[in-house]
């Protein structure tokens, strides 16, 4: 790359943003579908506060699994759904992000 290049730069900066975007989200995700015995994730037993702060924001888990799944649902592109802390309303909701970012 030559010096001062800075269009260049930028280009290289976003796709390693994009990629390592998309490492940490794919391992996030499949770290929780991993077997129980390697760490995998239990449900809603084993983090009952998560399940409580899912009733306060949603009203119940099953009304929190149908607005995730729509979401889930409008994702035309590289998108991820997330469940998600807000710190100013000190409440959890549901956000999208674009490609892994």
């Amino acid at each position: 790359m030559e010096k001062c290049d800075n269009k260049k730069k930028s280009e290289l900066a976003n796709t390693i943003r994009y990629n390592v975007g998309a490492h940490n989200n794919y391992m996030f995700f499949w770290e929780g579908l991993a077997p129980i015995s390697e760490g995998g994730y239990l449900g809603p037993v084993q983090y009952p506060d998560l399940v409580e702060e899912i009733k306060k924001s949603f009203g119940d888990l099953d009304t929190f699994k149908k607005s995730f799944s729509a979401e889930i649902d409008k994702i035309v592109e590289a998108c991820w759904v997330w469940l998600a802390y807000n710190t100013k309303t000190g409440s959890l909701e549901i956000r999208k992000t674009k490609n892994h970012g």
